[in-house]
């Protein structure tokens, strides 16, 4: 994949006509990609997909009721067409299916308290297998790109209760063993379609000692034998305070954007490509601004990186595009 500068946006703003605006202001800036909504967290899907299971629990959230208009919109423009697809968190899913949903060992019911409530269990091979399902009839529509986020196990709720599939067959395999399998399966269902496949993770990932892998199976360089590209979420403000000897991880872009770089370059070693996920809006920040944007895209430049896509939810990209 040649250098890539892109932004995100969401389902809704991928079906609106603000969506021509934000193309023209992209291109104008020469950046030449866009990750664009298709599955959200809510388990909301804005396509009209014919995924047999999505239409029985009433998945369809009908924002692009043309995908592949869309596609080819992007492609005379020269711009790189990511779908982002979410994965484990589900809510609909888990809640119109409870047997896909994360068990408590000691009542054998899902849970149905924190945010553990609103995901499926990663390891049940019929949770696998629809995601996979969609992501092949998003295949089909010409994206360039499929990413996968939250691509991984939950961190919250209480660890010792926790009963998942795969416990049943084999208690003792690390989880970051069931994210790569599914990794694997989902890379050998999309090959045949030419289309790539990418990956969100954690930043602190490349920061920790290995307990976060082991909590999420979140583990980079495993990942990376089955996707071509890793997008780091290594947003400065998401850093506590204090974190690397800085007060306010949030005014300090360069520093956070580089040495997280460093590290999953470290880690990844040429298997996959990195391309980092930028801060484009102002969390915990004393300084946002255009020279905030242009500190971080500067660090990569420094480690002669030149693809990042920038983050902001509300797809505000008046303050991140000057900086391109």
């Amino acid at each position: 994949m040649p250098n890539k500068r892109g932004i995100y946006w969401t389902g809704y703003t991928a079906g609106s006509s603000r969506a021509l605006d934000l193309l023209g202001d992209l291109v104008k800036a020469h950046g030449n990609m866009v990750v664009f909504d298709l599955k959200e967290t809510a388990g909301e899907i804005f396509y009209d997909t014919k995924v047999p299971l999505a239409r029985e629990i009433g998945a369809i959230s009908l924002r692009l009721p043309d995908v592949k208009k869309l596609v080819r919109v992007l492609h005379r423009k020269g711009v790189y067409a990511v779908a982002r697809l979410t994965m484990f968190k589900d809510v609909i899913l888990a809640q119109s299916r409870p047997e896909f949903a994360i068990k408590s060992k000691s009542t054998g019911k899902p849970f149905t308290s924190g945010e553990v409530r609103e995901w499926v269990d990663p390891s049940n091979p019929d949770v696998q297998a629809y995601n996979i399902d969609i992501a092949k009839e998003v295949a089909r529509m010409g994206v360039d790109e499929i990413q996968f986020d939250y691509i991984r196990f939950p961190t919250l709720g209480s660890a010792p209760d926790v009963d998942y599939y795969y416990y049943r067959d084999n208690p003792d395999a690390p989880k970051y063993e069931i994210i790569a399998d599914f990794l694997k399966k989902a890379h050998e269902a999309l090959e045949p379609y030419g289309v790539k496949l990418g990956i969100d993770v954690y930043g602190i990932i490349a920061w920790s000692d290995g307990d976060d892998a082991k909590a999420t199976g979140q583990k980079v360089d495993l990942m990376a034998e089955y996707v071509d590209t890793i997008y780091p979420m290594i947003y400065p403000s998401h850093f506590g305070p204090g974190f690397g000897g800085h007060k306010n991880p949030a005014d300090e872009p360069y520093f956070f954007i580089q040495e997280s770089t460093k590290k999953f370059n470290a880690l990844v070693k040429d298997k996959a490509k990195i391309v980092p996920w930028l801060q484009g809006f102002p969390y915990r920040t004393s300084n946002f601004g255009v020279s905030y944007v242009q500190s971080q895209i500067k660090a990569l430049r420094d480690l002669d990186m030149h693809s990042f896509v920038i983050w902001s939810a509300a797809n505000k990209y008046d303050v991140s595009l000057p900086a391109f």
